[in-house]
């Protein structure tokens, strides 16, 4: 890795149990890391769901915001204290599993964080922006107002309170102006630029500079040093930057505070690398499948990109031993030239399943790296988190009258749907956070297209899975099984898109239970007729696929909450086979709605 010195190599794994955290430690301290994430799959804020049919704050229930998790005693009325007691006890076992480790902790979570409107009622001049974005939520939602004293003054008790319990804790990352936190008048904000007048004049980086020196500042007041990344979220092409001249902003930041990266007081980046949720990455809700070449390109980028600190995620740690590995084999190494590159994942196949078999091993590992690229660009948020979960289409009913369904067939999938507009869109496949990105047949044939490529790179990838299924440390792999899951979703994806196009297509100007007289002896069903039952029939056989795989691996190849644990808009639960078993029920149910859309064949 050259001259390059780090001072922190921190990484994320996700970890559902104290077990799993425990074995994220031994591993991360074997290879050299100094820094665990302490707060990935901490328990959901089920309380923050305070208005029925408002799906916005899935985005930050998950989140572990100071003020909620460690609230300062003039606010614990406001928060479901007990939530704040459970999450704070699994971070103080998380840390003493550190502290066991020699390692230190990194809290991830979005600020400046909404705060209960009980909590605004009584203190008008804590609210801050609305935050929410009004496409994707029912009820508006609001952050403090940081530019507050009062409003510091809290984070400050919060972060006295964290530390008494995390003292193990020296690293904040923060994401804002996104998921339910942002700053007064930043101009990226979702409902537009706003906030409270007292701040309208004011500089909004100087405003984000004294919210993380304020929280410095109370570490030190602790003994304590703590270290800030404050980051935007990335802005796509559609949307407005929030820092404009984050480089500047760092001057007047001391060392191991941060800006965009940009640490104080010259500017030099912060951290290569960045962390993701589990969720956030193209094949979930899959987990298990191993993503080696990426992996290598994300520690080669971080090699070259600056900072004396380096972030890696791991995802969902089914694959740390592989990781940890490939990080061990990298120290020292270069990888930047393909052929390197090459010649090093190949050493680590050889290492792990015998030099017979890193051939295959190394096809396998690149094939699922091509599908994964190719997949990249249906991103507009991972497309199987996207479309798959958020809006449903691996447990929704295909039927070409959705309005029609009662309430036990729409139950395993309505009330998860990310959906805050009418019930015309919720209905619609497509429609997707008021997004409508793969609507219509151009948006179609770009999906089946970017599937089927998708799909040949994963084909290769399971002919190398199945050579290798024979070899001593693969039998029990569930590589096979894992890639078929993927392949399912997938169809389904392209189905749902499939399906809604050519639905929306016979639609124009239909009338469906106007009186017609039956189809001339002799006519055959329309190709339009023909196209939509036939992707309908298409997706039951792959649903009775997905469920055939997932009854015979449950839990081990598909991400779910923690046993015992309601299904959530983000995460499927122990429910997600019965709904699957509903979905066929409910389209078989609807074979004579097609009728309704075109006059059938009469032979």
């Amino acid at each position: 890795m050259g001259t390059k010195r780090i001072m922190k190599t921190i990484f994320g794994i996700s970890s559902d149990t104290l077990e799993q955290f425990e074995q994220a430690a031994r591993q991360s301290a074997e290879c050299g890391a100094t820094h665990l994430v302490v707060t990935e799959d901490l328990p959901v804020a089920q309380w923050q769901f305070d208005t029925p049919g408002d799906p916005y704050p899935a985005w930050y229930a998950f989140q572990p915001g100071l003020l909620k998790t460690f609230p300062p005693s003039s606010i614990r009325s406001f928060v479901d204290e007990a939530h704040a007691e459970r999450v704070g006890e699994i971070l103080q076992k998380r840390c003493a599993i550190l502290r066991r480790h020699n390692l230190r902790g990194v809290y991830h979570t979005t600020e400046p964080q909404v705060l209960p409107e009980a909590l605004y009622a009584l203190h008008p001049d804590w609210r801050g922006p609305r935050v929410d974005q009004p496409n994707r939520s029912r009820v508006a939602r609001f952050a403090p107002c940081v530019g507050h004293p009062g409003v510091l003054q809290l984070y400050a008790e919060a972060v006295h309170l964290l530390l008494q319990k995390c003292p193990e804790i020296d690293t904040f990352l923060f994401l804002t102006i996104d998921s339910g936190s942002g700053f007064c008048w930043a101009p990226s904000l979702y409902p537009g630029a706003n906030g409270c007048d007292c701040c309208s004049s004011d500089d909004l980086g100087e405003r984000a500079v004294n919210f993380i020196t304020s929280l410095q500042e109370s570490a030190k007041r602790e003994g304590a040093a703590l270290e800030i990344d404050l980051v935007e979220i990335e802005p796509r092409s559609w949307m407005r930057q929030t820092f404009t001249n984050p480089r500047t902003l760092a001057t007047r930041l001391p060392p191991g505070l941060s800006i965009n990266h940009h640490e104080g007081p010259n500017g030099n980046r912060f951290a290569s690398g960045r962390f993701c949720n589990l969720f956030y990455n193209a094949f979930y809700p899959v987990v298990g499948l191993p993503r080696p070449v990426d992996f290598l390109r994300k520690l080669t980028d971080n090699n070259t990109a600056g900072g004396k600190r380096t972030i890696l995620s791991f995802n969902d740690g089914l694959n740390t031993d592989l990781n940890t590995a490939l990080f061990k084999a990298f120290q020292g190494k270069s990888a930047a030239d393909p052929l390197d590159a090459m010649r090093l994942l190949h050493q680590v196949a050889e290492n792990f399943y015998g030099s017979d078999s890193a051939g295959q091993v190394l096809e396998m590992w690149t094939a699922i790296d091509d599908a994964e690229r190719q997949l990249s660009s249906l991103d507009f948020g991972p497309f199987l988190l996207m479309g798959g979960l958020l809006a449903r289409w691996i447990t929704r009913p295909f039927v070409p009258f959705p309005e029609d369904l009662d309430e036990t067939e729409r139950e395993s999938f309505f009330p998860y749907l990310f959906q805050a507009r009418d019930e015309t869109s919720a209905l619609n496949l497509i429609d997707i956070q008021a997004m409508r990105m793969f609507e219509g047949w151009g948006a179609r044939l770009l999906v089946e297209q970017t599937v089927e490529v998708t799909l040949s790179h994963l084909s290769r990838a399971r002919m190398a899975a199945e050579s290798l299924n024979a070899q001593p440390g693969f039998a029990s792999s569930l590589m096979v099984s894992r890639l078929d899951l993927l392949a399912c979703l997938l169809r389904n994806g392209r189905h749902a898109v499939a399906y809604q196009a050519q639905l929306d297509l016979m639609k124009v100007g239909l009338s469906p239970d106007e009186a017609r007289p039956p189809p001339p002896l002799g006519a055959t069903a329309s190709w339009d007729h023909l196209d939509l039952v036939n992707t309908a029939r298409a997706e039951i056989d792959n649903t009775e696929r997905l469920l055939d795989i997932i009854a015979a691996n449950p839990g081990a190849v598909i991400d779910m909450t923690p046993e015992g644990s309601p299904e959530t808009i983000m995460r499927f639960s122990s429910t997600l086979q019965d709904h699957l078993q509903r979905k066929i029920r409910t389209m078989n149910a609807k074979w004579a709605d097609y009728d309704r859309l075109s006059p059938p064949a009469n032979p």
